[in-house]
């Protein structure tokens, strides 16, 4: 065989990943770029990787440095992911104005898609802040007036919010 290694972004989703038999966990803090979870990795570290020792993790989320990845070893894990680190790289197919969108970013304008109710279930993301990410915000305040007002049920609202996010952007 092949191995399997799954993403966990909280201690109970990596106990039910290992129930279900992974082979590895790759622990996602919530400083990453993409999908994120809710979690910092400095809670997840001590959650997960000091309470699961025997068992092969390795952690993902806002690491950038050789010296981080190195203390996070010695901390017990098995290796780090980077992932947007490599965005910039020539390697890299995304496209020249979306890498010279995070060439001229500042971390502080790396924001996480807002959720504003359960109501309108988001998967977080981590982006660079722009005009998409602050329409999406106002969409959502928007849809839930109108759900609050009952002028739409929870069905169309969830409906529209996904569109948003697909056909404009």
């Amino acid at each position: 065989g092949k191995k399997t290694i799954s993403f966990a972004s909280t201690k109970s989703i990596a106990q039910r990943q290992i129930e279900y038999g992974v082979d590895a966990l790759i622990l996602e803090g919530s400083e990453a770029g993409g999908h994120i979870g809710y979690v910092s990795l400095i809670i997840l570290l001590q959650q997960v990787l000091f309470e699961l020792r025997d068992f092969p993790i390795f952690v993902a989320g806002g690491l950038a440095t050789g010296k981080i990845m190195a203390h996070l070893l010695i901390m017990g894990a098995y290796g780090c992911q980077f992932g947007t680190l490599f965005v910039m790289s020539k390697e890299c197919t995304a496209h020249p104005n979306f890498k010279n969108a995070f060439m001229k970013a500042r971390a502080r304008e790396a924001i996480a898609t807002p959720r504003y109710d359960s109501r309108l279930p988001v998967v977080a993301v981590r982006a660079i802040k722009n005009k998409a990410m602050q329409d999406f915000g106002k969409l959502q305040l928007k849809l839930l007036e109108q759900l609050n007002d009952g002028k739409i049920t929870k069905e169309k609202a969830y409906f529209l919010n996904k569109a948003c996010l697909r056909s404009k952007y």
